[in-house]
């Protein structure tokens, strides 16, 4: 049967075969002359989880501002909590000991502007969370404060602890600086320190405070050497001793190695996976999101309710923390607007802000923050999600297409060179009636060059619809394929039907499986991995009519986490950084002959698929003149013997071959096994034009070749 990707220049001919070796075939004589567009291998940056607070921002302490509105359920904060215990009892038994009985440990969290562990709770004592006091009668949260709240300390001849447990980066660096916000009714000495959990002072430092005034107080400790083990927790102390009232507003605390107030190991980490676009500042989060909250001095920004998720807002990370973010790691900045409750003179001024000369008003406003010179960003998306009743200002799609035509003629007068994305809806692919796609193409033709689209199929469905895992597994992973053959070709048809020649494409804004980690595939366990696989070379093959796809995402789940000292990545992201490596290359039609599979009843997003191919592969020459097979198996319990003829291409030879595989369908990679699904050899081997090797099950292979 002939492969039915109408808009796949690339595509990939099936020929349907059951038994006996998989075969694919690619000849030397055709290869695309177009090039793999870098940003087909983007990330996705959200105010969610431990994104900014416990991520990518260095500053160490937990809810800073003290806010008594944390916006957490009681279950959460009890989890939070006791990941934080299971840290330290890591960091108490040490990372060999511990292995053996927190070798399958991952900390959930469900907060965001949080660490994913935190040490205490005092938020029913009247304390914000997570900070504590001693003696807690000599203390109060909620009081008023310089910006939002603060900590009312009263000592009465007695000295008077204001805390919070956190996990130092002493494997870096001992020395550590910060500041407060402080008012005192009488002039007196304020002490910082860090102490051990059992109140053992490490290091400390004094400093004298004036009366009636706000100040801002800087302070710098040193912890002494061995000190404290890897990952142990410290307390961070604020200690105070005097007959008057002391407010504390805000307290901030960075390791000296911050880099322009980021992490640097996050830092390092991100660059080394180098996404080529960053997609922010969500998500969900920004329908409710105001970009004028995170601008200006971060002293004056104020700490908010997370809008879309459970948790709070700091505002550290604003408009030009999430551009400095993307120049640091090499990334082309993509920033989603709010089309929830924001309005086309709000994102207007965005664009201004971070585009405008600084002659404009908004321009102005950002050269008085440190950047004269324009950004230039270019790529900018309206609204996210606004089909749906979980979204913050949700509308039909006579609304948005209305929205979408007086904000992006708002932003255009602004900055006429920017590219806009729309706001597209998968679900008009499986709900019959829906046409919010057409209705946006229809209404909007004049500014309409791209359409954003999110693959994030869910395996919450099971078992509702499948008979077993094995189907569900097979199901999620025919999505790419389902895209590919069916769903985005009807999209690009309505599009060439009503804009002949135009050309629209679509951006895959978020990709990858949501839902349940145990059990069922998804985007932080090995399943996630064989789909973004699936997931590449789909769209690899259809990269003339697909401008973007971000990854679901950077540092809130699928990709990078941090837990206490420990930084680890769920194993799509070394899938990911495989095909980011892609980019530039040209890519060759391949031939299979092997096994397809059916979809045969579908539900949400994963609706009835025919003849999926097991095994799929894409060939490509590299931009350094190197080969790169990627290939990946689909089938969760079978290996298929494979061999791959070369037809008319010049003598070349095996360079590696790796695979990355989990033993289970749900297999991760942890805190203290870190690498558990790392790419390892593969074997294989060439005899001839042949390459043979064998595909086992729930794999993703990277064969290099190259010329001799």
């Amino acid at each position: 049967m002939q492969y039915s990707g109408k808009y796949s220049k690339n595509r990939m001919c099936i020929q349907s075969k059951q038994n006996g070796t998989v075969c694919f075939t690619v000849k030397a004589s055709a290869p695309q002359e177009d090039a793999i567009p870098a940003y087909l291998f983007g990330n996705f940056f959200e105010h969610l989880s431990h994104a900014t607070q416990g991520g990518i921002l260095a500053q160490i302490l937990n809810n800073p501002a003290m806010t008594m509105d944390d916006n957490l359920t009681i279950s959460i904060r009890k989890n939070l909590v006791r990941n934080g215990r299971v840290l330290e009892q890591i960091a108490r038994l040490g990372k060999e000991k511990a292995a053996s009985i927190y070798d399958e440990w991952t900390p959930q969290a469900g907060a965001t502007g949080f660490s994913k562990a935190v040490m205490d709770d005092f938020r029913d004592e009247g304390l914000p969370f997570p900070w504590k006091a001693t003696p807690m009668l000599y203390a109060s949260g909620g009081a008023k404060g310089r910006v939002g709240n603060a900590v009312r300390l009263s000592p009465c001849d007695c000295e008077v602890i204001l805390s919070q447990g956190v996990f130092l980066p002493q494997h870096r660096t001992l020395n550590y600086e910060g500041f407060i916000w402080v008012s005192a009714e009488k002039p007196t000495n304020i002490c910082f320190r860090f102490a051990k959990r059992n109140g053992a002072v490490l290091t400390e430092t004094i400093q004298s405070l004036r009366a009636n005034k706000w100040e801002k107080l800087e302070f710098s400790l040193t912890l002494p050497d061995n000190s404290v083990n890897i990952g142990e927790p410290v307390d961070f102390q604020i200690a105070v001793n005097s007959n008057g009232v002391i407010y504390v507003d805000r307290a901030c605390l960075y390791p000296s190695d911050h880099i322009e107030g980021f992490d640097p190991e996050f830092l390092a980490r991100t660059k080394y996976f180098a996404p080529p676009v960053l997609r922010g500042p969500g998500g969900n989060f920004v329908s409710g999101y105001h970009f004028v909250h995170g601008i200006g001095d971060t002293d004056r920004r104020q700490t908010m309710i997370n809008p879309a998720w459970p948790g709070i807002e700091t505002n550290f990370f604003g408009a030009l923390e999430f551009v400095r973010l993307c120049r640091l790691i090499g990334s082309e900045p993509h920033i989603t607007i709010n089309l929830g409750d924001g309005t086309p003179e709000e994102a207007a001024a965005w664009v201004e802000y971070v585009n405008g000369a600084p002659e404009t008003y908004w321009g102005a406003k950002r050269a008085q923050d440190g950047y004269p010179q324009p950004l230039e960003v270019k790529i900018w998306e309206l609204g996210n999600e606004l089909y749906g009743e979980w979204q913050t200002g949700n509308c039909g799609d006579e609304e948005y297409a209305l929205r979408y035509k007086e904000t992006a003629q708002a932003m255009l007068k602004v900055d006429p060179t920017i590219k806009l994305i729309a706001n597209g809806t998968e679900f008009d692919f499986y709900n019959v009636g829906m046409h919010w796609n057409k209705t946006l193409l229809e209404e909007c033709g004049e500014t309409l060059s791209c359409i954003a689209l999110h693959a994030l199929p869910g395996n919450e469905n099971y078992p509702r619809h499948f008979r077993t895992a094995d189907e569900m597994w097979l199901a999620l992973q025919a999505q790419p394929y389902r895209w590919e053959s069916v769903d985005l070709p009807n999209l690009f048809d309505d599009a060439d039907s009503i804009h002949p020649g135009k050309g629209i494409q679509a951006a895959i804004t978020e990709w990858g499986i949501l839902g349940r980690e145990a059990f069922l595939p998804s985007i932080n366990n090995s399943g996630g991995g064989v789909f973004a696989a699936g997931f590449y070379n789909a769209c690899i093959r259809m990269k003339e009519r697909i401008f973007e796809t971000n990854a679901t995402a950077l540092y809130h789940g699928g990709c990078i986490n941090k837990a206490g000292n420990f930084i680890y990545e769920d194993p799509q992201m070394e899938v990911i950084r495989r095909y980011t490596e892609l980019g530039g290359g040209a890519v060759y039609p391949v031939t299979y002959a092997g096994p397809v599979y059916q979809v045969e009843q579908g539900c949400t997003a994963m609706p009835p698929t025919r003849d999926v191919p097991v095994i799929d592969m894409i060939f490509v020459k590299r931009a350094d003149g190197r080969f790169t097979i990627a290939l990946v198996n689909r089938d969760p319990v079978r290996e298929y013997s494979t061999q791959i003829m070369l037809e008319d291409f010049e003598k070349i030879y095996l360079v590696t071959c790796e695979i990355q595989q989990g033993k289970g369908m749900d297999d991760i990679n942890t805190p203290l096994v870190p690498d558990r699904l790392a790419f390892r050899n593969h074997e294989a081997r060439m005899e001839a034009d042949t390459l043979y090797f064998n595909a086992p099950p729930r794999s993703v292979i990277f064969i290099t070749m190259e010329h001799e």
